[in-house]
């Protein structure tokens, strides 16, 4: 087949690029050949590819690439600045940031990262812009990264079996930084067991010979009942009883299971024993885990993202 007949092909005199659905390929053509000339070295520099593709005659094959973020690309390289957008959408700008991490062309763009990037980074903590840890990531956003990694730890939940789906029910895009997710979960998992074992604490009093009611002259045994009665009964409610044996066996987000613990009410045997359940410390014990959670950000995502900023 003729290489000039190729659709979604840009040609010069001695480069092919090969690209896929661009609605006007000519954008592209005219773009390289302002490189056409130019020494085989340099296309290595500009695309990234191995000294063979970027032989004379050597077809550079872009096709999984997105074709208007590769064009941005190869307008910024060929100094072709008044013809870049002025804004991006969401998903133009975590394409442009796919293409900067493959080809490791963050400098290209680092110029116009304040345009783009800024007016975008409000969307990043809402439900459905999940992938905006991947822009972060690329453009060494640890700030960015960091606080909507935590957002997750505390939002994800799990649907259809072990599907993550943000706070709305959807799931998670593919566009993930290599080890974010797995992370997410193991920080979520940690969070998890930590509020079961904070049931357990209040739990374990109620267990033993002794007795747990604490009003000053009337200890009584039926204030310990009417307090665990109260816990069970709570848990209950909210589908936590028994307590699951697995932390990753529990699908609804750390968040909700807070504020669902949080909530939990105490009787009490009358008035002399208001102070004797569980409650308000528990629900103290159940606001300082939900705030100590971690990041679940690796020191090697902390690594890239410096790196990134040097850039």
């Amino acid at each position: 087949m003729d290489p000039t007949k190729r659709q979604g092909a840009a040609i010069e005199d001695d480069v092919e690029l090969s690209i896929s659905d661009l609605a006007s390929p000519s954008d592209l053509s005219i773009v390289v050949k302002s490189r056409g000339k130019e020494s085989t070295t340099h296309r290595e520099t500009i695309f990234h590819v191995s000294r063979s593709e970027a032989e004379v005659g050597a077809v550079v094959d872009f096709s999984d690439d997105e074709p208007k973020a590769l064009v941005i690309l190869l307008n910024i390289a060929h100094l072709r600045f008044s013809v870049l957008p002025e804004t991006l959408t969401f998903h133009e700008l975590l394409d442009v940031s796919v293409l900067c991490d493959k080809y490791d062309t963050i400098r290209l763009v680092r110029p116009w990262a304040p345009k783009w990037v800024e007016p975008l980074t409000p969307t990043a903590y809402k439900p459905g812009y999940e992938e905006w840890l991947f822009i972060a990531w690329t453009f060494g956003d640890e700030a960015t990264f960091s606080k909507l990694s935590k957002n997750l730890v505390l939002t994800i939940q799990l649907i259809e079996g072990d599907v993550c789906a943000n706070g709305a029910g959807q799931k998670l895009g593919d566009t993930i930084p290599p080890g974010a997710l797995d992370a997410i979960l193991h920080a979520r998992n940690k969070t998890l067991r930590k509020l079961l074992k904070s049931i357990d604490n209040v739990l374990q009093p109620y267990y033993t010979e002794d007795i747990a009611c604490t009003a000053l002259y009337q200890q009584d045994r039926a204030c310990d009942a009417v307090g665990l009665g109260s816990l069970v009964q709570g848990l209950c409610s909210i589908k936590m009883w028994p307590l699951p044996a697995q932390a990753n066996s529990l699908q609804t987000s750390v968040e909700v299971i807070g504020i669902r613990l949080k909530k939990l009410g105490c009787f009490s045997l009358n008035t002399g024993h208001r102070n004797c359940g569980f409650q308000p410390a528990f629900a103290k014990t159940i606001e300082h885990i939900l705030s100590d959670t971690s990041d679940g950000v690796l020191p090697s995502h902390r690594q890239h993202m410096a790196e990134q900023r040097k850039k």
